[in-house]
């Protein structure tokens, strides 16, 4: 889901409304970060920020699209990963800046995911 025209009208609405889905595991997260650094690139989006919310159960990038990513981060771009987990892939989680879990099978998940969105702040 692309938010870069975000407004606070229908955002958060369809931000929800995206959040419920269910995409039944196996994504391809190569298009959407393909469109993501394009995006960055036309847009000439310097220190913007990249948000992946996937349960991760998935292959792993193409080499060439974790080359882009590396160069966007050089330009200061960062790129976040909310894992909706119990297990995903690792290898694609470790490209990220920085990773949130909200792990399904822990009792306390919300009160943990909290805590760790609370450690950017500092």
């Amino acid at each position: 889901m692309d938010l870069s025209s975000f407004n606070s009208t229908n955002g958060i609405t369809n931000l929800v409304k995206f959040l419920r889905m269910s995409f039944n595991r196996g994504t391809d997260a190569n298009p959407a970060l393909e469109y993501s650094v394009k995006l960055l690139k036309e847009k000439d989006w310097n220190n913007a920020d990249v948000l992946m919310i996937s349960d991760f159960v998935m292959s792993a990038l193409d080499s060439e699209l974790e080359k882009k990513i590396k160069v966007q981060q050089e330009n200061k771009c960062r790129f976040f990963s909310l894992a909706v987990i119990s297990g995903g892939n690792d290898e694609v989680i470790s490209t990220f800046d920085k990773n949130w879990i909200y792990d399904t099978s822990a009792n306390d998940s919300a009160a943990k995911l909290v805590r760790q969105l609370e450690e950017m702040k500092k």
